[in-house]
């Protein structure tokens, strides 16, 4: 039994919609096509509640309208120049360990819980905090039903992290372009965790950073912190 599809309002608006349906006529899905631009400086967020609390969100906006940061936001930067978009969770020199929640609504950024806590990542001497900015790119997903071969664990379930190494300390809900430099598999608690390794393209470093002989170079002190 083949599907049709309707389209109502107009494309690359909020108002598209794609619907479709079986040759019976009845609907079965409706997709909403929320197309948002690649332009990183024109995202906003709204703060929600107190920080260092189990009720603090922060939410994403793109001009008046309330977005996902994980879904709305295009992975890809620039393709012509392979660069991505990093949504930034934590910035270097902070402890909170904050992430987009897959599971709420808008999936805003809120502090991670663990057993009834709030979590805050320790000092790896002589840094305070992250020692870069994280985050992770938008539109990427860690599948827990694939058995990665390099790793022969599952996926985490959550988007792919990345550390950005560039010299600005970013804010927790900047999207910056990013240009990576490297990826690294870790597995905490059974589970594939990829961490990608970055620099935000308006560094002055960027041009002449080339991914694998800087990586490898500094990958020790990263992998050091990732681990304590």
């Amino acid at each position: 039994m083949g599907y049709t599809t309707v389209e109502r309002g107009t494309l690359i608006t909020t108002s598209y919609c794609l619907y479709f349906s079986k040759s019976s006529g009845i609907w079965l899905l409706t997709v909403i096509l929320f197309l948002v631009p690649a332009a990183a400086g024109q995202y906003t967020t709204v703060e929600r509640g107190r920080p260092n609390t189990k009720n603090y969100f922060m939410f994403f906006k793109y001009g008046d309208s309330f977005i996902s940061p994980f879904h709305d936001i295009p992975m890809l930067a620039d393709e012509a120049n392979r660069t991505y978009n990093m949504v930034v969770e934590i910035p270097r020199w902070t402890n909170a360990k904050m992430e987009m929640s897959t599971k709420e609504p808008l999936n805003p950024i809120r502090q991670d819980i663990k057993e009834g806590n709030l979590r805050y990542v320790k000092n790896c001497f002589p840094y305070h905090g992250y020692i870069w900015n994280y985050g992770a790119i938008p539109q990427t997903w860690e599948d827990p039903g694939f058995i990665d071969t390099n790793t022969n664990c599952k996926g985490d379930n959550d988007p792919i992290d990345i550390c950005e190494i560039g010299y600005r300390v970013a804010k927790r809900g900047d999207v910056i372009r990013v240009k990576i430099l490297g990826i690294m598999a870790l597995v905490d608690e059974g589970e594939t965790d990829w961490k990608l390794l970055a620099i935000d393209v308006n560094d002055p470093l960027a041009k002449d950073l080339n991914g694998r002989m800087y990586f490898f170079r500094n990958v020790s002190l990263t992998v050091l912190y990732l681990v304590v």
